[in-house]
């Protein structure tokens, strides 16, 4: 909740705080942040804040003097393009997991790392899964090629790693290539631009998760967006490109 107060002669504060409900733990949908039709969120504090959906808590890094933030954002353009800046926060299908609605944007940058805290027990619960999907900003850099990154060759990736910690601060790791063009047949090559639903539930019970970033070139832009954060296995065959990409699971 963030309440203001507001003298007489036009001072104001304001002050932010959050209730944990303990309990079943809700999806994070993020359509329970309010945005306007084609928008997104980027944090509104210089330095760490924090924004919620469902039963989870995202961190998020802003220095406003820069026009800079990294963490999570959240968004709900429609737009699978990507020509300026403002487009970061557009995903490589356009429009949420369930094609409409809003998601997470994650930028893993250089002064802070993208963290999920459970919000709705101490002891941590077990994530079924999640929805990611790539930036419109990656596809492009490695579709295209740019200042900074040649376009997507043999032996290529761009890969996101899910870390969950419990309530004692063990580790598990679960990553998911958003690109992989390592294997030497073309015909293997893939980067995702739909929605694919990654397997969570193999962390246990969590406290928290990380989300970071590596690639085979340094210039890849580091996003990748999430959706429906709780979200079981889809039952539709089709659903989400089930059937792209490959997910590895390890102790950390």
């Amino acid at each position: 909740y963030r309440l203001t107060v507001t003298s007489a002669d036009g001072q104001s504060c304001e002050a932010k705080t959050a209730v944990y409900v303990l309990g079943d733990m809700a999806n994070a949908t993020f359509d329970d942040n309010y945005l306007a039709e084609n928008s997104w969120w980027n944090g509104d504090v210089d330095s760490g804040d924090t924004f919620y959906s469902g039963s989870f808590a995202f961190s998020n890094y802003k220095i406003t003097s820069w026009n800079y933030w990294e963490s999570f954002a959240y968004a709900n353009s429609t737009s699978n393009v990507y020509s300026t800046l403002n487009d970061q926060y557009n995903n490589a299908a356009g429009g949420g997991a369930d094609n409409t609605g809003s998601y997470a944007v994650v930028y893993s940058g250089y002064y802070s790392t993208p963290t999920i805290e459970v919000t709705n027990s101490v002891d941590g619960v077990t994530i079924p899964g999640v929805y990611i999907n790539n930036s419109a900003w990656a596809v492009k850099s490695m579709t295209e090629g740019d200042s900074y990154t040649k376009a997507f060759t043999t032996g290529d990736y761009l890969k996101v790693t899910f870390t969950g910690y419990n309530a004692d601060n063990n580790a598990n790791a679960v990553d998911y290539y958003l690109a992989d063009y390592t294997s030497a047949d073309e015909a293997e090559h893939y980067m995702l631009k739909q929605w694919k639903w990654v397997d969570l539930s193999s962390l246990g019970n969590v406290v928290k998760l990380t989300v970071t970033l590596s690639a085979s070139q340094s210039g890849v832009p580091a996003y990748v967006c999430l959706d429906q954060l709780g979200a079981g296995k889809p039952s539709s065959i089709g659903d989400a490109a089930k059937s792209e990409g490959e997910v590895s699971v390890y102790p950390v």
